[in-house]
């Protein structure tokens, strides 16, 4: 047989090729973030599977289990309820629903809808569904796999516009599903156990009432024009078998479209100037914080796209305090939002009412979260001093600095290798001469109880306040106390480093004089290297700085994490300067002199020096180049990915799907 033709070869071969099967897609998981995508590729259809290329067309609605698990988005076009396994990565799938317009009760995947617009969660996994197109309630039960009709509203099959039901909240005190209606003036109690409906009497505060939300226990009901929003703290009979509310004012709001009931307080998407608010006395804006630092304000184009507020509907997450979740639909996605008290504590230098240094995260770790707690000192939160009030008119974006960026770089390398966990860097830390190695010790062991932090991360930079051992009078374990004392500075230098109250000191101090590097009175005031070349003095000086990191060792030692596994502890040291103006550190000195006082203390030293002494030309400028060397912006997130990568490289995170029983 003759050879086949060469352009013939070619062409099966180029066929062959084409009909390979196309390389496996990018496996990712959803990403935590203060704005992230829970579900929904974008694109109207109609699609189960993983949640970013599932389809919803015009998801309208939102209810979620209670233990925070499952949520649960009334798809409207589509006809369907459709189900979020937050649990499993945000799978999507069908709950209810044949996808046909109707009303057809039965089981589960045979039932019809007709604009599902509403959802109530109802314990015992069960499901009330307001049915815009028939104007019906339904009742989609999961146990028994069934749907059935609670209520017709309208004997009408097209009902007017009017009897459309605003909002539906499910009140568990009272076993009550309560749905608003308010072009009829009206708001209705459905009992859950009989089946019977009592309207209760209007309110003229409440002349159409509109949003509702159970919060603390506690329905709640905004009017759909003017500003009051009220708490129901009672019903009582009234003539004609209707109710006689008792409310009280909650706050107040604008044109409420949606209100949420949640741990942190009443929350609203409403119209006017600030779509996002927590309720009070007066609407509080809750600002959207973007991972770049922005808010994005009333009046921006992206807040404008991201948010119609008069359409989206809102939840609070169970599970995680300060967590939201958001259907829209004119994105056909869900998203969440956090409110961690952004404005309070945006400037880096703030410090909030939980004991940290950085936004108010919620004391209860989130499901599938890895915490980390950092403590280090300015370098860690301060930026460049030449940007300070240029680039931000507040001071230093928290988001700039170490913890955020890492935060930022870890969740997104999670969610590219499609690891289901999250991470969360929560940061304390001060300003001063306060020793870095000392402040943890004192602080470490209750915010890692209070978080539940899986790994603490000590940062030293290239010095060692030791002046403050000597201005500072001692508590236990010869640890100076944090808290100034004036009288103790009162004091002759020769008393306060007396032989009884620290030998190691004295031992120190009578040094100083010896070598001449102190009067008799004076105290020191020389940096370290001065001091170094005496073999002496630097075994004292190494024991100073090793006994906090040895007792903070011992502390975290005994706290152990919610799954039973031990809570990391490390210290980093990082060189700061040596890249370029005039003040040039001794890196070697310093690194060698932290890795023996760790040795010393049985804590692992992790030494970045080397990484940044290897990069530091290529992102040059990172910073400052006199007083105390910090990090401009840039600076910060350099910073931060070399840390994330010494994270990964030295195993002290969990990286994969594989380890994430870990932080369950």
């Amino acid at each position: 047989m003759s050879p086949k033709p060469k352009i013939l070869t070619v062409l099966l071969a180029f066929l062959g090729s084409a009909l390979l099967p196309f390389p496996p897609a990018l496996a990712v998981s959803p990403m935590w973030g203060y704005i992230s995508l829970v579900a929904g590729e974008g694109d109207a259809g109609f699609q189960d599977g993983d949640f970013n290329s599932a389809l919803f067309n015009g998801p309208s609605a939102l209810a979620v289990n209670e233990n925070g698990t499952r949520l649960y988005v009334a798809d409207q076009d589509n006809n369907r309820i459709r189900m979020i396994d937050l649990g499993d990565s945000n799978r999507v799938s069908t709950l209810a629903g044949s996808g046909q317009k109707g009303r057809s009760d039965g089981d589960l995947a045979g039932a019809s809808f007709d604009k599902p617009d509403l959802l109530a969660y109802i314990p015992r996994d069960r499901l009330a569904v307001y049915d815009a197109g028939t104007n019906r309630l339904r009742l989609v039960d999961l146990k028994a796999g069934k749907v059935t009709t609670l209520l017709a509203l309208s004997p009408q099959k097209k009902p007017e516009g009017k009897e459309r039901v605003f909002s539906l909240a499910y009140m568990a005190s009272d076993n009550g599903l309560y749905f608003s209606q308010p072009g009829l003036h009206r708001l209705t109690r459905l009992d859950m156990a009989s089946g019977k409906t009592q309207v209760l009497q209007p309110d003229s505060r409440i002349p159409d009432p509109c949003a509702l939300a159970v919060q603390d226990g506690k329905l709640c009901l905004a009017d759909r024009q003017l500003p009051g929003v009220y708490r129901l703290e009672g019903v009582s009979p009234a003539p004609g078998g209707s109710l006689a509310p008792a409310w009280s004012p909650a706050g107040n709001g604008q044109t409420i479209a949606s209100l949420v009931g949640s741990e942190r307080g009443l929350y609203a998407l409403q119209d006017g100037d600030y779509p996002w608010v927590r309720i009070g006395p007066q609407p509080t804006p809750v600002p959207i914080l973007s991972e770049w630092g922005d808010r994005l304000e009333n009046g921006s184009l992206g807040l404008a796209q991201l948010l119609d507020a008069q359409n989206a509907a809102a939840l609070a997450d169970p599970a995680q305090p300060g967590n939201f979740y958001l259907a829209l639909p004119g994105l056909n996605c869900v998203i969440a939002l956090k409110d961690y008290d952004f404005d309070a504590n945006k400037d880096a230098e703030s410090v909030n009412d939980n004991g940290l240094m950085d936004f108010s995260y919620p004391a209860a770790k989130p499901p599938h979260t890895f915490r980390i707690l950092e403590m280090g000192d300015s370098r860690l939160f301060y930026e460049s001093e030449g940007e300070k009030g240029k680039r931000w008119p507040w001071g230093f974006n928290r988001m700039e600095t170490n913890p955020k960026r890492l935060e930022l770089f870890l969740n997104t390398w999670a969610s590219l290798a499609g690891s289901a966990t999250h991470y969360e860097v929560l940061f304390s830390g001060a300003k001063g001469y306060v020793p870095v190695q000392l402040r943890p010790y004192y602080l470490a062991p209750a915010l890692v109880q209070k978080f539940g932090a899986d790994l603490v991360l000590v940062f030293l930079p290239t010095d060692f306040e030791f002046k403050f051992y000597v201005e500072h009078p001692y508590g236990k374990d010869r640890m100076p106390l944090l808290a100034d004392k004036p009288e103790f500075l009162l004091k002759p230098v020769a008393q306060r480093i007396k032989e009884d109250r620290d030998p190691v000191l004295s031992d120190f101090y009578q040094h100083c004089l010896g070598d001449h590097l102190v009067k008799p009175g004076q105290e020191p005031t020389q940096d370290m290297p001065a001091f170094i070349p005496d073999p002496k003095m630097r075994e004292d000086l190494l024991e100073l700085a090793a006994l906090p990191l040895k007792g903070l060792a011992g502390e975290i030692q005994g706290v152990k994490r919610a799954d039973g596994g031990s809570v990391g502890l490390g210290v980093v040291f990082f060189p700061v300067g040596n890249t370029g103006g005039n003040g040039v550190l001794a890196t070697e000195l310093y690194r060698t002199f932290w890795r023996e006082a760790c040795r010393q203390a049985g804590l692992p030293f992790y030494d970045l020096t080397d990484a940044l002494v290897a990069t530091r030309f290529s992102y040059y400028p990172t910073g400052e180049f006199w007083g105390y060397h910090h990090f401009d912006h840039n600076g910060h997130s350099y910073f931060a990915f070399l840390v994330a990568q010494m994270l990964m490289k030295e195993k002290l995170i969990p990286l994969g799907p594989q380890d994430d029983d870990a932080t369950k």
